[in-house]
């Protein structure tokens, strides 16, 4: 299968069987993650790879708490697709920011301004999100070609400054990807049209 093929192929995982991902094989899904798009080769990724069950629980337990405010809406529609995802993976890895280049802006943008919210520092962050982000398509492309499943999860970072104390983290979450063999049949969404999407000038 050509790299096309699997891009359009792959959908996301949200129940997986109880078989765990070969050590070998995990490796290989963090390593393509690694070699992202990496700022000028300032790294903003870290990776917190959660193998151990109990620790997938809690952050269930975080969410199943926290999102009952969120009423009918969070019931019905965010916590029982986040949870079975988290609760049946067999892998967490919540993916971090860094901030080095951030860091580095800053330094530099202080001979402009010293203002916090100056355009600099947002559009560094913005960089490190976004090389965040190319690190995940990276690994969900490797561990479809590894006929591993995996799932973008969002709702757990409504609650980051909670997961990240469980993980003992202070940098900033950015995004959570579940990895474990598929237990349903999952389908692909349909594409927009070329029109809706696409714009020559």
């Amino acid at each position: 299968m050509n790299l096309q093929e699997l891009i359009e192929k792959r959908s996301s995982t949200r129940k997986y069987m109880e078989k765990n991902i070969r050590r070998s094989d995990l490796l290989k899904i963090i390593r393509a993650g690694i070699w992202g798009p990496s700022l000028s080769g300032f790294q903003p990724c870290i990776f917190v790879v959660v193998i151990n069950k109990k620790i997938r629980i809690k952050i269930c337990n975080i969410l199943e708490n926290k999102l009952k405010i969120l009423g009918l809406i969070g019931r019905v529609i965010f916590i029982p697709t986040t949870i079975k995802a988290l609760k049946s993976s067999d892998v967490l890895i919540a993916v971090y920011n860094s901030g080095r280049f951030k860091s580095t802006v800053r330094k530099f943008s202080n001979y402009v301004t010293k203002d916090e919210n100056n355009i600099y520092l947002k559009l560094a962050e913005q960089a490190e999100i976004s090389a965040c982000s190319a690190a995940v398509q990276n690994m969900i492309l490797v561990a479809e070609s590894l006929e591993i499943g995996s799932c973008w999860l969002h709702v757990p970072l409504f609650y980051k400054n909670e997961i990240s104390q469980l993980l003992g983290m202070k940098k900033k979450l950015v995004a959570c990807l579940t990895l474990g063999y598929s237990a349903e049949k999952t389908k692909r969404s349909p594409r927009l049209s070329k029109t809706d999407v696409i714009k020559f000038i």
